[in-house]
């Protein structure tokens, strides 16, 4: 068990995560058991951590995100 909070890892690095091209947004998700920061990009970006703090990171690809 990861002993940081993932919202709180979230929120550190929420901030330099937008700011790599591709990035759209940042989240939280599960995958089986285990808690995963959430990457929603518009394409597959290399510069994406593997891991933040303990806690994998999972890359969603995804197309432009638009306000209804």
């Amino acid at each position: 068990m990861n002993e940081k909070n993932i919202r709180d890892v979230k929120a550190k690095h929420e901030k330099k995560l937008i700011k790599i091209p591709g990035v759209i947004g940042v989240g939280i998700g599960r995958e089986g058991e285990e808690d995963v920061i959430v990457v929603l990009a518009s394409s597959a970006c290399k510069k994406i951590p593997k891991e933040l703090d303990g806690y994998k990171v999972v890359v969603r690809e995804t197309g432009p995100i638009k306000a209804l």
